[in-house]
């Protein structure tokens, strides 16, 4: 492992020498590594303890992203998601649009059946539409904040990222709408934060997978009894003080003592000695 490449007078001279030294330190640790294995030091029950950790963890990953695959958010997710948001204070909706509008109903026709046929969104702008402010625009657009109550926000709020709308009545003609990008913003006293489609997405699946991975938690705590050693817990000392414990791999490399796990306290939710006081 190389540690981070740290120079206090970045000079052309002290950059050379210090990439020639973790150089030297890679080859190093690389060459020591042969050696091992060519001595079967890794099948050591030292190191196999040392690198049970890491195997679990690994392992527990491994079958959390097999379970994360097998769940999805839904539209009605999402919008829920979202509504949520709007409880913590202000909140609403950027979005990235490109127009394009026509002037009759039967041009209006001729442009959603080149939508249907996959003809891309920008071309027929230059070839149809009749606001040159909007051509000119294309490649230029930025995030706006639509009123809740006109027919544009609530055509934005359908649509999803890179599909297109069925044309609408506008004052100028008939419009079609392409939503290019939209975040979500929620404003409360001490905190704001911006959300894209992909973000919403993302905290649902990760909602359901914490609660998916509870539920098979709790039916395992409840198909195997548990044990708890109280000697062992009151002779465990703690202090207040945080702390991480590093590994000290020589040649200036280190890493974690033992991995980072998420703590996982919910499943006694689904565990069906609930009543079973825990220390």
């Amino acid at each position: 492992m190389i540690s981070r490449l740290m120079i206090e007078k970045p000079t052309s001279i002290a950059l050379r020498e210090a990439l020639d030294q973790r150089l030297r330190d890679l080859i190093d640790q690389e060459h020591l590594t042969q050696i091992g294995y060519e001595q079967h030091l890794q099948s050591t029950a030292g190191v196999m303890s040392d690198m049970k950790p890491w195997r679990d963890s690994f392992l527990s990953s491994f079958l959390k992203n097999k379970v994360r695959d097998t769940l999805d958010a839904t539209p009605t997710e999402q919008g829920q998601y979202v509504e949520f948001l709007g409880t913590a204070g202000r909140s609403g909706a950027l979005v990235k649009l490109r127009k394009l509008t026509v002037d009759s109903l039967a041009t209006a026709h001729d442009v959603q059946a080149h939508l249907e046929a996959g003809t891309p969104f920008t071309d027929l702008m230059y070839r149809f539409c009749t606001d040159d402010a909007a051509v000119r625009a294309i490649g230029k657009e930025e995030f706006e904040l639509l009123p809740d109550s006109t027919a544009l926000s609530m055509i934005a709020t359908r649509l999803k990222v890179g599909a297109w709308s069925k044309p609408v009545n506008s004052p100028r003609g008939y419009l079609f709408v392409q939503l290019l990008d939209r975040k979500y913003f929620a404003v409360t006293l001490r905190d704001s934060a911006l959300r894209t489609d992909a973000d919403v997405h993302r905290a649902v699946v990760e909602s359901k997978l914490r609660q998916a991975l509870n539920k098979r938690l709790g039916t395992l705590a409840s198909k195997y009894a548990i044990s708890i050693s109280l000697k062992n817990l009151d002779e465990t000392e703690v202090t207040r003080a945080p702390a991480l414990v590093y590994r000290m791999l020589g040649f200036g490399g280190r890493m974690f003592a033992v991995p980072f796990v998420d703590p996982q306290v919910k499943w006694v939710d689904y565990w069906d000695s609930k009543s079973l006081q825990l220390p």
